[in-house]
């Protein structure tokens, strides 16, 4: 083992205990002997960017942890919007990141939780970090807390859809991240998302939409039918047919308004015909219904339409 190797895995070590200075003199020493080590600049870009070790200090208060912990989970964001844009990618050096601000940031929401001040965003935070952290069974411990706290939150849902599907149950999975962009998909924050399942979806969608984000959102429910990933259904309410129907009512006017955004309507009622044309082909309607909802998605669309149909 060469040296620069010996100072990669001594830093990573350091950088899991949050020993972010230690790190960063020990791999400026490596580089001196070893210019040309991607992985060694690599990781001194990623620690020049935690440039923030404040964020790593005690909390003087409960409030204060959660503004921390909420602040590092932001730089997270940041981060990995920083190193998307790097051609080069070494996981086990974004894996002592990820060690060290998840479990930083379980920290500090635990302190809030011993003192039983956490809210339904905070008992979500904590499951992120416990499913980041590879602690699955504990994640969906506080997120099923989370859901019994807000019912039916599109976010919540999604978050728990991609934890289902890192423990390996598909199909449980794909009934809540349908029901999550069903319900609301602008709500849905994609950006903690880990499983293959949905990240292997997106990039399906990513490739066959170039669009802004929010128009992204409503168009993965569409693509999740068409590509089978949205392939668990179920039986809807009398109440949330008639609710169904009367969003689907309110979207079709809302586009043929002048000025409407066009963009995001469509696949939001896109989408809100597949869920009509499930209930309609689960209760045996007459084909004369099915095709007029089909039609509406051929006017609307004759691309998506043609996938749907073949």
């Amino acid at each position: 083992m060469d040296q620069s190797e010996q100072s990669l895995i001594y830093s990573y070590n350091l950088i899991k205990e949050g020993k972010f200075d230690e790190a960063k003199a020990d791999l400026s020493a490596a580089l001196a002997s070893d210019l040309e080590n991607d992985e060694v600049v690599y990781a001194l870009k990623c620690l020049n960017f935690w440039n923030v070790s404040t964020l790593f200090h005690p909390p003087s208060s409960l409030e204060v942890a959660c503004v921390y912990a909420d602040s590092i989970l932001e730089h997270w964001n940041q981060f990995t919007d920083f190193i998307a844009r790097d051609s080069n990618r070494f996981d086990r050096c974004l894996y002592a990141f990820r060690v060290v601000v998840f479990s930083v940031v379980a920290q500090y929401y635990s302190s809030v939780l011993d003192a039983r001040a956490l809210d339904t965003d905070g008992y979500c935070k904590l499951a992120i970090c416990y499913k980041k952290l590879g602690e699955y069974d504990k994640a969906l411990e506080y997120y099923k807390i989370a859901n019994s706290m807000s019912p039916n939150t599109a976010a919540i849902l999604g978050e728990m859809a991609d934890c289902y599907a890192l423990c390996g149950e598909d199909q449980t999975s794909k009934v809540l991240f349908r029901e999550a962009f069903f319900l609301d998909a602008s709500k849905v924050d994609i950006r903690f998302f880990d499983s293959e399942l949905f990240c292997r979806l997106l990039a399906q969608v990513q490739k066959a939409r170039s669009c802004a984000i929010n128009e992204l959102l409503e168009w993965i429910p569409v693509y999740g039918v068409l590509f089978g990933v949205f392939n668990v259904k179920r039986q809807l309410r009398a109440v949330e047919i008639g609710r169904l129907q009367t969003t689907i009512y309110s979207l079709e006017n809302t586009m043929r308004e002048a000025g409407s955004n066009e963009a995001i309507l469509k696949p939001r009622l896109i989408n809100h015909y597949f869920w009509l044309l499930d209930h309609y082909m689960m209760y045996n309607e007459s084909r004369e219904k099915i095709n007029e909802v089909l039609l509406k998605i051929k006017i609307l669309d004759g691309e998506i339409y043609e996938k749907y149909t073949n």
